[in-house]
Protein backbone atom coordinates (compact mmCIF):
# COMPACT_ATOMS: atom_id res chain seq x y z
CA UNK A 1 0.00 0.00 0.00
CA UNK A 2 0.98 3.10 -1.05
CA UNK A 3 1.23 6.30 1.35
CA UNK A 4 -0.29 8.91 -0.50
CA UNK A 5 -1.58 11.99 1.34
CA UNK A 6 -5.34 13.19 0.53
CA UNK A 7 -6.70 16.25 1.64
CA UNK A 8 -8.91 16.07 4.64
CA UNK A 9 -10.07 19.09 6.45
CA UNK A 10 -9.38 22.76 6.54
CA UNK A 11 -9.80 24.82 9.55
CA UNK A 12 -10.06 28.70 10.05
CA UNK A 13 -8.57 30.80 12.98
CA UNK A 14 -8.01 34.46 13.51
CA UNK A 15 -4.73 35.37 13.92
CA UNK A 16 -3.94 39.08 14.37
CA UNK A 17 -6.05 41.22 11.68
CA UNK A 18 -6.18 37.91 9.18
CA UNK A 19 -8.00 34.55 9.28
CA UNK A 20 -5.47 32.00 9.08
CA UNK A 21 -6.81 28.78 7.16
CA UNK A 22 -5.01 25.45 8.23
CA UNK A 23 -4.79 23.04 5.19
CA UNK A 24 -4.55 19.31 6.64
CA UNK A 25 -3.33 16.41 4.20
CA UNK A 26 -3.46 13.28 5.61
CA UNK A 27 -2.55 9.42 5.17
CA UNK A 28 -2.02 6.48 7.11
CA UNK A 29 1.48 6.99 8.49
CA UNK A 30 1.83 10.90 7.23
CA UNK A 31 0.65 14.75 8.23
CA UNK A 32 1.18 17.72 6.57
CA UNK A 33 -0.30 20.69 8.17
CA UNK A 34 -0.24 23.83 5.96
CA UNK A 35 -1.38 27.28 7.51
CA UNK A 36 -1.98 30.51 5.70
CA UNK A 37 -3.80 34.11 5.20
CA UNK A 38 -7.16 32.76 4.22
CA UNK A 39 -7.61 34.49 0.54
CA UNK A 40 -7.07 33.43 -2.57
CA UNK A 41 -3.18 33.62 -3.58
CA UNK A 42 -2.81 33.77 0.31
CA UNK A 43 0.55 33.68 2.43
CA UNK A 44 1.97 30.76 3.72
CA UNK A 45 2.72 30.97 7.18
CA UNK A 46 4.39 27.84 7.63
CA UNK A 47 3.77 23.89 7.65
CA UNK A 48 4.73 21.04 9.65
CA UNK A 49 5.28 17.34 8.05
CA UNK A 50 5.17 14.47 10.15
CA UNK A 51 6.04 10.94 8.36
CA UNK A 52 6.64 7.43 9.77
CA UNK A 53 10.30 6.12 8.02
CA UNK A 54 9.46 2.59 7.56
CA UNK A 55 10.88 0.17 10.29
CA UNK A 56 11.08 2.77 12.96
CA UNK A 57 9.20 3.68 16.25
CA UNK A 58 9.58 6.94 15.87
CA UNK A 59 7.91 9.50 13.01
CA UNK A 60 9.89 12.16 11.80
CA UNK A 61 9.43 15.77 11.63
CA UNK A 62 10.29 19.03 10.11
CA UNK A 63 8.82 22.36 10.80
CA UNK A 64 8.92 25.90 8.70
CA UNK A 65 8.04 29.19 9.59
CA UNK A 66 8.31 32.26 7.93
CA UNK A 67 10.46 34.41 10.41
CA UNK A 68 11.64 31.30 11.73
CA UNK A 69 12.93 28.95 8.91
CA UNK A 70 13.37 24.96 9.35
CA UNK A 71 13.35 23.21 12.44
CA UNK A 72 13.70 18.80 12.64
CA UNK A 73 12.55 16.64 15.30
CA UNK A 74 11.22 13.28 16.08
CA UNK A 75 8.13 12.31 17.64
CA UNK A 76 7.90 9.47 20.00
CA UNK A 77 4.69 7.52 19.10
CA UNK A 78 3.96 6.87 22.30
CA UNK A 79 4.02 2.58 21.45
CA UNK A 80 6.27 0.43 23.14
CA UNK A 81 5.39 -3.83 22.97
CA UNK A 82 3.64 -4.95 25.62
CA UNK A 83 2.74 -1.32 27.24
CA UNK A 84 -0.60 0.64 27.31
CA UNK A 85 -0.25 3.09 24.30
CA UNK A 86 0.90 6.59 25.33
CA UNK A 87 0.67 10.24 24.34
CA UNK A 88 3.03 11.09 21.05
CA UNK A 89 5.85 13.58 22.21
CA UNK A 90 7.79 16.20 19.75
CA UNK A 91 11.46 16.04 20.53
CA UNK A 92 12.98 18.89 18.43
CA UNK A 93 16.77 18.59 17.18
CA UNK A 94 19.02 21.83 18.63
CA UNK A 95 19.94 22.07 14.77
CA UNK A 96 17.99 21.40 11.53
CA UNK A 97 18.80 17.42 10.85
CA UNK A 98 19.81 17.71 7.03
CA UNK A 99 18.77 13.94 6.88
CA UNK A 100 15.58 14.91 8.25
CA UNK A 101 15.46 17.60 5.81
CA UNK A 102 16.59 14.99 2.78
CA UNK A 103 14.45 12.45 3.62
CA UNK A 104 11.27 14.62 4.24
CA UNK A 105 12.28 15.79 0.34
CA UNK A 106 12.52 12.13 -1.00
CA UNK A 107 8.77 11.36 0.71
CA UNK A 108 7.41 14.43 -1.07
CA UNK A 109 8.51 12.71 -4.18
CA UNK A 110 5.35 10.53 -4.45
CA UNK A 111 3.31 11.65 -7.42
CA UNK A 112 0.33 10.37 -5.84
CA UNK A 113 0.30 13.03 -3.17
CA UNK A 114 -2.67 14.75 -3.60
CA UNK A 115 -1.60 18.34 -2.58
CA UNK A 116 -1.94 21.43 -4.34
CA UNK A 117 1.05 22.05 -6.71
CA UNK A 118 1.31 25.74 -5.18
CA UNK A 119 1.76 24.24 -1.91
CA UNK A 120 3.74 21.01 -2.76
CA UNK A 121 6.40 23.61 -4.68
CA UNK A 122 6.24 26.05 -1.98
CA UNK A 123 7.40 23.10 1.04
CA UNK A 124 9.88 21.74 -1.43
CA UNK A 125 11.61 25.08 -2.09
CA UNK A 126 11.85 25.85 1.71
CA UNK A 127 13.26 22.44 2.22
CA UNK A 128 15.60 22.91 -0.47
CA UNK A 129 17.03 25.99 0.90
CA UNK A 130 16.83 24.83 4.25
CA UNK A 131 20.43 25.45 6.16
CA UNK A 132 20.59 22.37 7.04
CA UNK A 133 21.15 21.41 3.52
CA UNK A 134 23.05 24.40 2.75
CA UNK A 135 25.70 23.23 5.46
CA UNK A 136 26.21 19.74 4.14
CA UNK A 137 29.76 19.46 3.10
Amino acid sequence: MTDTLHWIRTRKALSGDNEVRTLWYNSPSSDLRVRKVDHVGGDILGFDLTYEPSGRRRAAHVRWRRGAGVQTGEVDLGESPGEAKGSPVLHTHSVADAGVVTAALKFLENPRHRIPGRILSFVVEKLQRSTALRKRP
